[in-house]
This record gives structure tokens, sequence and C-alpha cells, in this order.
């Protein structure tokens, strides 16, 4: 059940946007592969729910930042994504939300985010991990 390859579709220009999404995806990934091991899933399940909402923090630190004209539909995308996500507990689920979903949101949401902020010439900034 693991999610696509990775590849040059979901690539931003935004390195620290991306390594987020790479992360979510493998924690996807590892959520969908433990199998019945409960105390692993409810980490691995709490992991993600913890860095989707990192995430979206920090891109919406991103966005005010460069003061993104779009700010106010994003968060709100984000919002209702969060809405979605409370609502899944089962491994397969959260792994479908992740690689559907949240990488529709980003063809939808962050591609035009990377390309305002390519023609600000923004700076990648680094973004926060659950381990930083």
């Amino acid at each position: 059940m693991p999610a696509k390859e990775w590849d040059a579709t979901y690539r931003l220009g935004q390195a620290g946007i991306e390594h987020q999404h790479e992360l979510l995806v493998d924690l996807a990934d590892a959520l969908a592969l433990l199998g019945g091991d409960k105390a692993k899933l409810e980490a691995t399940a709490l992991q993600l729910y913890r860095q989707v909402r990192m995430h979206f923090d920090f891109e919406e630190e991103v966005m005010r930042a460069a003061k993104y004209p779009k700010l106010a539909a994003h968060v709100a995308a984000h919002r209702k994504l969060i809405g979605l996500l409370n609502d899944l507990w089962e491994p397969k689920l959260l792994h479908d939300f992740v690689c559907g979903t949240l990488l529709q949101h980003i063809h939808e949401h962050d591609d035009r985010l990377s390309a305002f902020l390519a023609e600000k010439a923004v700076s990648n900034a680094k973004p926060r991990t659950s381990s930083s």
C-alpha cells in the first residue's frame, strides 16, 4: 500500500516545503506497513498528525512573511484538511489521505504558492520538524 513514488511533479522549488511533503508521505507509508502493532500504529499516527500541523504552520508563516495574496484561501484549505484528518484513525485511511488528498492539495495550492515565492525570490526557509 505504499505511496506513489515521489517524482518531479511534486517538486516546488522550495526545499523546506518539499522536505516536509516527503516526510509526510514517508510517515504515511510507514503507517501503512506497520500491520497490527497497535502501539506503533498509534505513535506513528500521532507523529503524522503533528507533522501535518507543523507543516501547515510552517507554510502559513512563509506565506505571511511573503505577504502571499492568497493566504486566506490557502489557510482555509489547511483548516479543511485538518478537519478531515481529525476524523481519520485507521492506517489505510490516513495513508490514503496523505497520498491522495494531501498530494492533491500540493498540486492545487502549493504549486501557486511556490510560483509566487519564486517570483518574489523568497529564499528557501528551513522547516521545523518534530525532532528539531
